[in-house]
């Protein structure tokens, strides 16, 4: 960090930071319902979105600029899967969502839309009495680079060896499809799949760049406006090509949508 409390703008080489001692932990609910396995981040900041030298970068992800979080936060180690989306479907008596014939169980949930999410979060803080929610898009980006400013968690490339997206046009393969969670290595925070296999849904509505955003990572709102309407998707997914699977990487969707390349996982405040 600068002497003025600037962060870099960006290190030639990224380096991976020291693995650090996870604390990963698990909520409990009443009748054995499943629950996500919960992994609390640090405290401190980072710069979020893409440099200007970045020419994978939209304009959309800029002005890049520094986000401190003052808070404690736990995001899920993996994207919420359908064996813990189910249990909240039967138990809340709503249609459980098609699996496209790949499997339920550990793969991520899939053909849920923002408000689908929403009410998983509501449901799963009712049955566990603890804060859960969608994250925000900046605890989002905080989260998958874990301490990494680069295009990924794993430095300035990334293959199909360390993550489930579209590469094809990068000399790796695609599966089209989800796989378990848990089938690729984590980041330096522990967080699997923060790249690709499943775009995540966020709390944020779809505003274009980020200025006037919040500096503590609070999500942006708007309000009954057109806008509201579309909600921000992060980390694209297992049909994404390498750019769009980017720490920084932002898209949006109308909430109401479902596809069978979005899922989510969940934060709580500790």
């Amino acid at each position: 960090m600068a002497p003025d409390g600037s962060l870099p703008e960006r290190a030639s080489e990224a380096r991976r930071p020291r693995p650090r001692a996870l604390e990963v932990f698990r909520d409990a609910a009443p009748a054995a319902h499943p629950t996500p396995e919960m992994i609390a981040l640090p405290v401190g900041a980072f710069q979020m979105g893409s440099p200007d030298a970045d020419d994978w970068g939209h304009a959309v992800e800029r002005p890049r600029r520094v986000v401190r979080f003052d808070r404690s936060l736990a995001m899920g180690r993996y994207a919420v899967t359908f064996e813990e989306y189910d249990a909240f479907a039967q138990d809340a008596g709503v249609a459980r969502p098609g699996d496209h014939g790949w499997g339920r169980g550990r793969r991520p949930v899939v053909n849920v839309g923002w408000h689908d999410a929403v009410a998983y979060c509501a449901w799963l803080s009712e049955r566990t009495g603890a804060p859960y929610r969608l994250p925000s898009e900046a605890e989002w980006e905080y989260a998958c680079r874990a301490g990494i400013d680069a295009r990924f968690s794993t430095g300035d490339a990334i293959s199909t060896d360390q993550a489930n997206f579209n590469g094809e046009g990068d000399g790796g393969v695609f599966l089209q499809k989800t796989v378990e969670v848990g089938a690729f290595p984590p980041n330096a925070w522990g967080l699997h799949e923060m790249h690709g296999n499943v775009a995540e849904w966020v709390q944020d509505c779809w505003i274009e760049g980020y200025d006037g955003a919040p500096a503590d990572g609070a999500p942006r709102h708007m309000g009954e406006t057109e806008h509201a309407i579309s909600a921000v998707v992060r980390g694209g997914g297992w049909s994404a090509r390498s750019r769009f699977v980017r720490a920084a990487d932002r898209w949006h969707y109308g909430r109401d949508v479902a596809f069978e390349f979005i899922g989510f996982r969940v934060a709580r405040d500790l």
